[in-house]
């Protein structure tokens, strides 16, 4: 009788575990698989990446290595906010991102053969900073972005649902283009590098490789906090006018915030889940602007934009190819 009693309570004990595995496989799915470290592909070794050049734009295009990476930052960075972390593990397969952010002059191309009205030439409003604050004013568009911008700089005053025509557009002959996920994004960002920054930790390099809040922007607006460095622009910059990073990636951080394609949750990073945003959803945007303070110029901050309908001054995007002709 005492050995039934024990074979009860071991099996009771093995049943319980297992009902609970699978409440949460029902309610939460099934968990999402990291690759572990001793199966991802050898680390990026600086050999020439593949370049594709779309036809209709000019935007130009690099393959990116397979490869994982720590996504998030560690506690101890500087500037760090808790929606970074905890940091999680991510592979990423191979895929062409743009090697900066899409300009005013491909956009205007996309315009001009369909005839596209953006969401801010729609509503007749768009979010502008006037010195003090920021606010949603009259007559501002990628047309009229409130400075003065080339054909070269990144288009401005664009929704996610903009964003999003635009690839549709350019997705024809046998390619895909789309916008890129957050750990795509972050993935490009880095660029082999596990620091603050793709260069590294130093702010004084600022101005070689990124625009942002600085000396210049200081002469405009007295009040700013700024980085160290003069880098000559106020507002947006011309792509490429900062050096890339090791995978020839420009404009990744600085100059304008870009949208990922992905639903913002302060708590992704805890279950390691990372989706599409429905209509009503806050949108993930990286990368920080000629706004942004110097904290906030890191591969691992993320802000959000509420349903990814707030446009502004500072955001533009770029896209990925995810199939060429």
């Amino acid at each position: 009788m005492q050995t039934v009693r024990i074979l009860r309570f071991l099996a009771l004990g093995l049943l319980i575990p297992a009902l609970i595995v699978v409440y949460g496989v029902l309610f939460w799915g099934m968990p999402e698989v990291v690759t572990p470290p001793e199966r991802c592909p050898e680390p990026y070794g600086g050999e020439r990446l593949e370049r594709y050049e779309d036809p209709l734009t000019g935007l130009g295009f690099v393959r990116l290595p397979a490869g994982c990476f720590w996504m998030g930052s560690p506690e101890d960075e500087e500037g760090r906010s808790p929606h970074e972390g905890p940091r999680t593990y991510q592979h990423v397969k191979a895929f062409y991102m743009g090697e900066t952010p899409v300009t005013r002059g491909a956009f205007a191309r996309f315009v001009a053969e369909t005839g596209y009205v953006t969401d801010a030439e729609k509503e007749g409003i768009s979010w502008v900073y006037t010195g003090s604050r920021w606010e949603a004013l009259a007559g501002y568009s990628w047309k009229n972005p409130g400075h003065a911008q080339t054909e070269e700089d990144p288009v401005v005053h664009v929704s996610l649902q903009d964003a999003r025509a635009m690839a549709s557009w350019m997705s024809r002959r046998g390619r895909q283009y789309r916008l890129p996920s957050e750990p795509e994004w972050e993935y490009g960002a880095r660029g082999g590098s596990s620091a603050s920054r793709f260069w590294g930790d130093d702010l004084i390099a600022l101005a070689s490789y990124a625009n942002v809040a600085d000396f210049s922007a200081r002469s405009r607006f007295p009040g700013w906090i700024v980085a160290p460095v003069d880098d000559g622009f106020v507002f947006t910059s011309p792509v490429a006018a900062f050096l890339p990073n090791a995978y020839g990636l420009h404009d990744m951080l600085g100059n304008v915030w870009e949208w990922c394609d992905t639903r913002y949750s302060a708590s992704a990073y805890q279950h390691e889940r990372f989706f599409r945003p429905g209509p009503k959803d806050p949108v993930v945007i990286r990368g920080g602007s000629w706004y942004t303070r110097p904290e906030g110029v890191r591969s691992a901050s993320r802000e959000f934009m509420g349903r990814g309908r707030r446009w502004g001054q500072d955001v533009g995007f770029r896209l990925v190819l995810e199939k060429r002709d």
